[in-house]
């Protein structure tokens, strides 16, 4: 879970500020997040939106929430 602004459904704008906003960050390609916005305001911008590692870090406030996985006995 990561703390970044709202404008990172759009990351061709510029954000004002980096925080005020929780997305799920679920994967990483070679030079791209994948992470669930539910307040993304199309599908593309919910769902598995993929955004290159150089924009994320614009939106992102440097604070994150890590989930582990339990471990099987």
């Amino acid at each position: 879970m990561a703390s970044v602004s709202p404008k990172i459904r759009r990351p061709g704008e510029t954000p004002a500020s980096k925080s005020g906003h929780l997305v799920l960050v679920h994967a990483a390609t070679p030079g791209a997040l994948v992470f669930h916005n539910p307040s993304g305001d199309t599908p593309e911008s919910q769902r598995s939106a993929a955004v290159r590692v150089n924009d994320f870090t614009r939106f992102y406030a440097e604070r994150a929430i890590p989930f582990t996985s339990p471990r099987t006995r």
